[in-house]
Parts: C-alpha cells; structure tokens; sequence
C-alpha cells in the first residue's frame, strides 16, 4: 500500500494536482458546488494521512498556503459552502 501511495503522490506532483485545486477554488463557475469542495476535501484528507502525502503538501508550499487562504477566507462565495462540509 506504500509503495502504491509513493507512486500516486508522484503522478499527483506531475499533474500539478494543488495548482488545479486552486484553480477550482477561485473559479467562479466551481467555486460554490458543494461536490467541489466535497471532493477536494476528500482529497486534503488523503494526502494527510499518509507519510508520501504530507510530503507531497510540504514540497507545494506556497500552493498549500494559497489553498489554505482560499478555504478559510471569510468570503460569501466560499465559506457557506465549506462550512456545510
């Protein structure tokens, strides 16, 4: 199960996965979808339970912090939804 992880963190880096999740989060047609932010939850939560996640966050650190600002930032647009989650 490591070994897979290992090498999912890996296709996530080269995807660009948290720049794309941030993209998500400001766009103003995925922004309020509640199945976004449902998503992209479950996805935070995954990578943060694992050693290769974590380093995978830790290596993206201005991405992680701009996601962090997006999802905890007292907008209308953002924090009902997230709040809900």
């Amino acid at each position: 199960m490591a070994g897979g992880m290992v090498m999912m963190v890996g296709v996530l880096y080269c995807r660009r996965l948290l720049e794309s999740i941030l993209v998500l989060l400001c766009s103003p047609a995925t922004c309020n979808h509640v199945a976004v932010f449902s998503a992209i939850r479950t996805v935070l939560t995954t990578l943060m339970s694992t050693q290769a996640g974590l380093l995978y966050l830790s290596s993206k650190v201005e991405t992680v912090n701009a996601v962090l600002r997006v999802l905890t930032q007292n907008s209308l647009t953002v924090s009902p939804v997230w709040k809900m989650l």
